[in-house]
């Protein structure tokens, strides 16, 4: 017996699995329905997920948020036409994931392609939070579909640090373009911070903000978003700029980016859940 048949046969409850392949995936194709998918879901949290954690002597980790867009072909429950980048106004899914830094999945929602990207964002951290009650939650992680006020004030209000990826506005782009404190990480790596607010009243105080920004010569496959702005100037096409939002107020803004670096590798963890999302057609 292998470790997946092992996995599949306690996740559930079942004492036999058939031998061919198609079989589960006429099976996990069933889920369909959001009342189906909430039970999946249930039983992997409640059955499966507290013994994994206990076995891999899991008692504290960062967790971390992410969301991805999954193009769809048929006619499956939910599937609209919406944000899509890499297949415009194709039908899509747009799956959310929470997993700990260790790479373990800890709660998943599918969601309607055409449902903004904050949707339900903080009753999905409310579900995650009672789904590792064990777990010590150090720092949360998210991309910048969390960079919603309504998110970032639950997170301050429960007392759990964050580092969140946050878009680079207009506004954002002149404070950048009129900072001279750089400090030099690197060849071609600069980091700096500041305190911003926005000027809606429901987003309350400021908040520490740390950017990054990447020499396109140097290092022409770094992430980021060039000043747009400023496009026709020589610092605004130079460099590739990166945003966090912390409510983190000791640590450097070096130690910043270096807790938020890791989340590179959630890619693969994201590409992984839409292989998942393509197997089970929800």
């Amino acid at each position: 017996m292998d470790g997946s048949t092992r996995i599949f046969q306690r996740c559930f409850d079942v004492i036999r699995l058939p031998k061919s392949s198609t079989s589960l995936t006429r099976f996990l194709g069933r889920f369909n329905s959001q009342g189906l998918n909430e039970h999946l879901r249930e039983n992997i949290c409640t059955k499966f997920l507290p013994k994994l954690l206990d076995a891999a002597n899991i008692t504290s980790d960062s967790l971390r948020f992410d969301s991805t867009v999954v193009t769809r072909y048929g006619e499956q429950d939910g599937a609209k036409r919406g944000y899509n980048p890499s297949k415009k106004g194709r039908l899509s899914h747009q799956p959310q994931i929470a997993f700990l830094g260790s790479g373990y999945t800890v709660n998943f929602w599918n969601r309607s392609g055409n449902i903004s990207s904050g949707n339900g964002i903080v009753d999905f951290f409310n579900q995650t939070i009672l789904s590792i009650p064990e777990i010590k939650v150090e720092r949360v992680l998210a991309d910048s579909g969390y960079y919603k006020q309504k998110i970032i004030k639950a997170l301050e209000a429960g007392g759990y640090e964050y580092v969140i990826s946050a878009p680079i506005s207009q506004i954002i782009q002149r404070k950048i373009h009129a900072m001279k404190d750089w400090t030099t990480i690197a060849h071609g790596l600069e980091i700096a911070e500041f305190e911003f607010a926005h000027s809606a009243e429901h987003w309350g105080q400021a908040r520490r903000y740390v950017v990054v920004r990447q020499e396109v010569e140097v290092r022409p496959k770094a992430p980021g978003k060039q000043l747009t702005l400023f496009a026709e100037t020589y610092d605004g096409s130079r460099y590739r700029h990166s945003l966090m939002v912390t409510n983190n107020e000791t640590d450097s803004p070096h130690d910043i980016w270096s807790s938020y670096k890791p989340r590179a590798n959630d890619e693969n963890v994201t590409l992984e859940h839409e292989r998942w999302f393509w197997l089970i057609n929800i």
